[in-house]
């Protein structure tokens, strides 16, 4: 029995961004299989914008990887490739 890594349609794994020292998101990891529907809440100042942020290129991260799809790897990409790659 081989172990396979499942294959998700955004993966974000152990996701980090500070701004000046403020942890906006620490050690995130996020799982988005195709067809779900996915709803970000939490308070002002928790990361919600950033995570987009992160998704999009807009922003990178100082450590972590999200991907798109089975081998896209948004962190290595810019942001107008990020926007591309989800068309």
């Amino acid at each position: 029995m081989s172990a396979t890594k499942p294959e998700f349609i955004l993966a974000l794994e152990d996701v980090n961004k500070t701004f000046d020292g403020f942890k906006a998101i620490s050690n995130l990891s996020f799982y988005m299989d195709q067809g779900d529907l996915r709803v970000i809440i939490g308070p002002n100042g928790a990361g919600k914008s950033t995570m987009l942020d992160l998704i999009t290129g807009r922003t990178r991260p100082d450590k972590g990887k999200i991907e798109f799809g089975r081998n896209t790897d948004l962190t290595t990409l810019n942001a107008s490739a990020s926007r591309q790659s989800s068309t």
